[in-house]
């Protein structure tokens, strides 16, 4: 390819263009250079599930290429700076274009990778923040493309598919490239933990389990001084839908009225009213009935595929339009590929540069966050990084009047230290922060299912538990906080761990929760890692924000 540029143009717009092109097409020409292996690694599936086989070649493929960022330790610190109250930065909080024009990937770097996909056969979706370029192909395509091959495994209870070595690209396009998702079919897991339960069992003739009004009393919910999160947006990201009759259910029986939802379909519009998903039920009537003045958009794609939420996570933050998010499922760090585990950092950095506040589950395994047999310490991403507020867990009991009687670390709470994520600044004041990791959880409340929430699915009464119930619990206390504070919160976690490093402001806005364990780690005095800084006083934290 040939391109001329005048000399003795007067145009600065054509000189950029000019420039853009010739930046194109030097990546391009590139392309075709020679090839290296992405960091990424494989996926456990591959390295300890039982081999089945070669993929036949036309099985279809989704693949999600995610492009690494421009300055991405100028965008840590200006995230550090819009948190920080002393900061002249602090809570100026980025638009969209904004993002996308100071720390996207370039749009040669972007169609570049675009053109040597489609030029591979590849339908090709692209995204407005140049984050990720999604791609449909034939498992054939994949292997000839990235020089890999695709096997069917037996894996932990299911047939998956993985790719056997680590995919190749040009090395000119791998600087550019952070991980191709989808070459192995590794989901997320949920975290709801549910024990069936009748209607009018209790000895007040309502579900068994606490009311959402038990909970906003014990935690002092803003909701019961009149902030409700009226005029602010909350969002559930999820897989698989849930029926509008069981959040009906739900509101008649707790006597609540809501400001409204929508579904946002993620790339499939098959699923409405399918009422297939307990995670997505419990989120919904959950967040909701704590914030019930706020508007909630649930985004939720056809099943938890890593790729499809990372998807899903890019609308959200490129939408813009959830002020708070919760997300009830997550992966043990080891249970993916070694180069992989913080693919959605980059998004989750632009949902924080634009001020919204996501919580994530820590998860129900305790210390020993891959569940099963490992004995291996873990926990669980992307609640381990710090750019969500990771929600761990405790075991909650009330008095005859509503206050809490005793509150101690949930055995089953996620928690420690994470293998690769760094620690934030933000991060400080416990003998446990000195790894240089970042470390899980940040905040708790009730999340054993013993003393578990009240919920409705599929028409039956359940009682609930888990750090599922958590996520969205704080999403509701967010939201009536961002309503009383009139502006978007930020990272929940970074303003957690500065009010609790004050002497006189901890105790108030926040109960330290000093016994149980989950496994490993004990509950104690300050920060640890089943409980985090403790339970949230919701009322204190709002007006002290």
């Amino acid at each position: 390819m040939k391109l001329i540029c005048f000399r003795r143009t007067t145009s600065i717009s054509l000189l950029f263009a000019c420039a853009l092109m010739i930046s194109f097409v030097a990546i391009l020409q590139a392309a075709t250079g020679p090839e290296v292996a992405l960091r990424q690694g494989i996926s456990p599936i591959a390295q300890f599930g039982e081999r089945l086989g070669r993929l036949p070649g036309n099985t279809p493929i989704e693949l999600v290429a995610i492009l690494n960022l421009q300055d991405e330790n100028e965008l840590r610190d200006l995230i550090a700076a819009q948190n920080d109250p002393d900061s002249p930065s602090y809570h100026q909080f980025l638009m969209p274009e904004e993002f996308a024009q100071r720390f996207s990937p370039s749009t040669s770097v972007y169609s570049a990778v675009v053109s040597y996909l489609q030029e591979r056969g590849f339908a090709v979706e692209t995204t407005p923040n140049r984050q990720l370029v999604i791609a449909n192909g034939t498992a054939a395509q994949v292997e000839q493309t990235f020089k890999t091959e695709l096997h069917r495994f037996y894996f932990q209870g299911k047939v998956h598919y993985a790719n056997t070595s680590a995919p190749s690209v040009p090395a000119n396009l791998a600087t550019f490239i952070r991980a191709i998702q989808g070459l192995d079919s590794g989901e997320l897991v949920s975290h709801s933990q549910i024990g069936r339960q009748v209607l009018g069992t209790s000895s007040s003739g309502t579900p068994a389990g606490y009311s959402p009004n038990q909970i906003a009393t014990a935690y002092d919910f803003p909701l019961l001084h009149g902030w409700n999160g009226g005029g602010r947006t909350m969002a559930v990201a999820t897989a698989y839908d849930f029926k509008d009759s069981d959040l009906q259910s739900f509101d008649s029986t707790f006597g609540i009225t809501l400001a409204g939802y929508s579904r946002v379909f993620v790339k499939t519009n098959t699923l409405q009213g399918g009422g297939n998903g307990v995670e997505t039920t419990g989120d919904v009537e959950l967040s909701t009935a704590l914030a019930n003045g706020a508007f909630e958009l649930i985004y939720i794609v056809n099943s938890p595929k890593a790729s499809n939420f990372a998807i899903e996570f890019n609308q959200i933050v490129t939408d813009n339009l959830a002020d708070v998010v919760t997300l009830s499922w997550g992966l043990c760090e080891q249970q993916q590929p070694s180069g992989v585990i913080t693919n959605d950092d980059g998004i989750l950095m632009q949902g924080a540069a634009q001020g919204q506040t996501w919580f994530v589950v820590a998860g129900d395994s305790g210390a020993f966050g891959c569940g099963g047999k490992s004995s291996a310490l873990a926990v669980y991403y992307p609640a381990s990084s710090p750019f969500v507020t990771a929600c761990g867990g405790t075991t909650l009991n009330l008095t005859s009047t509503g206050s809490i009687a005793t509150e101690t670390a949930w055995s089953g709470a996620g928690g420690g230290s994470s293998i690769v994520e760094p620690q934030p600044s933000w991060e400080f004041g416990s003998a446990f922060f000195t790894n240089g990791k970042r470390w899980i959880a940040d905040y708790s409340m009730d999340a054993d299912p013993n003393t578990g929430m009240a919920f409705t699915f599929n028409n039956t009464w359940y009682v609930g538990g888990g750090t599922s119930v958590v996520a969205p619990f704080s999403a509701g206390l967010a939201a009536s906080i961002a309503q009383y504070k009139g502006s978007r919160l930020g990272l929940f976690a970074a303003r957690l761990n500065q009010l609790a490093n004050s002497r006189h402001l901890y105790p108030i806005v926040l109960h330290d929760i000093t016994s149980g364990n989950n496994g490993f780690y004990s509950a104690g005095p300050g920060w640890d890692p089943p409980t985090g800084w403790g339970s949230p006083d919701g009322y204190m934290l709002m007006l002290n924000y």
